[in-house]
Formats: C-alpha cells, sequence, structure tokens
C-alpha cells in the first residue's frame, strides 16, 4: 500500500510539473510595436526610415498593421493600414491579409517576449507596447574641413550609404566599392553590377575648401558629374554628388 501511495504521489508531482507546460496558452492580443528592423544582417532602427510600425492583434481573431510616417513635411502620406485575420499555431504567427488574401508568417519567442514578422525583404522585431525599446538610429557624422591634401591619402572602403536622409551601414566586404587616393588622383575599384567583375575607373582631384573634388567621375549612364570628398567628424570619407545616394568610407588599415 505503501507503495502504491508513493507511486500515486509521485505521478500526481510529474503531472503538476508537466501540465502547466502543456496548458499554457500565449496570449498575443494587444499592441505591438516594432523596435527594429533586419535587413540583410544589418539592425536597423525604424526611425532610420522615418516611420513607425504597429501592429494590433484584436480578441476577435482580427488585426492591424499600421505605419505611420514620422516627417511633418509628409504628413497626410502614411501607407494604408493592412487588416486581415491571424491565428497562432504552437509559436508561429500566421496574418492573412483581408484584401488579397496574402499571408505574412511570424515567429513568438516566449524567451525574449518578442515577434518577429518577416516580409520578403526584411524581418520587423515588435515588443508589446508597454515594453516596447526602440533601437537609436545611428548618428549620421558631420562633415569638417581638412587643412590639406595629404589628410585624403590612403585607400578608403565603403561602410555605410545614406539615401534620402536614411543611414545604413554596410558590411564591411573586399568586394565594397574602395577609393585609392593620392596627390592629385583617385582610383576607384567597384564591381561591375552586370558581369561582377572588378574594374578601376581614375579620376583626378583638386583640394579646394576643406574638400577634395573629384572630376571626370562618370555616375551614371554617359552623364560626367563631378563629386566631392569630405572627411568627417568620426573619421570617415564622405562622397557628396548631386544625386540621392550619399556615401560613407572608412580607411583600409
Amino acid at each position: 500500500m505503501n507503495k502504491l501511495v508513493a507511486f500515486v504521489l509521485g505521478l500526481a508531482l510529474i503531472l503538476a510539473a508537466v501540465q502547466p507546460a502543456i496548458a499554457e496558452t500565449v496570449d498575443l492580443t494587444g499592441t505591438w510595436v516594432c523596435e527594429r528592423i533586419l535587413i540583410g544582417g544589418l539592425e536597423l532602427s525604424p526611425l532610420a526610415f522615418g516611420v513607425s510600425g504597429a501592429l494590433e492583434l484584436k480578441e476577435d481573431g482580427t488585426f492591424v498593421l499600421s505605419a505611420t510616417v514620422l516627417d511633418s513635411e509628409t504628413t497626410g502620406a502614411d501607407p494604408e493600414d493592412v487588416i486581415g485575420s491571424w491565428a497562432l499555431e504552437e509559436n508561429t504567427l500566421v496574418l492573412t491579409s483581408r484584401e488579397d488574401g496574402a499571408a505574412i508568417t511570424g515567429c513568438y519567442s516566449p524567451e525574449v517576449r518578442r515577434l518577429s514578422i518577416t516580409d520578403e525583404m526584411f524581418t520587423m522585431v515588435m515588443a508589446r507596447e508597454s515594453e516596447a525599446v526602440l533601437l537609436a538610429p545611428t548618428a549620421q557624422p558631420v562633415p569638417v574641413a581638412a587643412e590639406s591634401e595629404e589628410a585624403f591619402f590612403g585607400t578608403w572602403r565603403v561602410c555605410a550609404t545614406d539615401f534620402n536622409g536614411i543611414y545604413i551601414p554596410i558590411p564591411d566586404s573586399d568586394g565594397n566599392e574602395t577609393l585609392i587616393l593620392d596627390s592629385g588622383t583617385c582610383t576607384m575599384i567597384y564591381k561591375d553590377p552586370y558581369t561582377g567583375e572588378s574594374r578601376e575607373q581614375p579620376l583626378t582631384t583638386r583640394f579646394q575648401d576643406g574638400g577634395l573634388g573629384l572630376y571626370n567621375y562618370e555616375y551614371s549612364y554617359d552623364k560626367t558629374t563631378p563629386g566631392t570628398l569630405r572627411l568627417m567628424d568620426d573619421g570617415t570619407l564622405c562622397l557628396f554628388t548631386e544625386y540621392e545616394y550619399t556615401y560613407y568610407y572608412s580607411m583600409v588599415d
């Protein structure tokens, strides 16, 4: 009898330990805020794109995914909300658009209490509104005037880009565009976007107004446009042109 009692008590303890894990359900209803955006191995702040993102999961099984443009100059240009239904299958969240039936999947990580919503090109990491800590955007460097042409000499490799005010770091790679600067000359080394072959473009330079002017600089198609290199307060080098892209370079050791 004692053995039977001990067995029953032991079984009860095991069931008590296991049952909560089996019966536990995750309640994801409420508002989730985008903390960071993952693109190609990069971790970026949504503030860098001038937007904030939110996902509301309602108790009736519907959702609203919204984005708000933070730039006051573009007020009223907010993208339309995505509305649809949601379902949680184990730790996989499925969002189905009401408009076209397209499905977006996400994953809930109970260890960190975060949702990861993945689209074709990026992943949004989201936290409950009361727990969200937005990743701070990378501060943009500021130009400084160089005292002489010699301050530019050396080999520089592209490390970041600025597109319409969005500063995006670029992972270091031997394939990144490289500038070799010397007295009166600049050699631009880059990969041909169509063939993948390495190409070199010789340029002439002229020191003026604390910057280094580039000439015979073929930026796109058949148009030749001068650009200007300037040193930045974080030790990088920036190539300014009349186009919407700006590139930053770091010195190669």
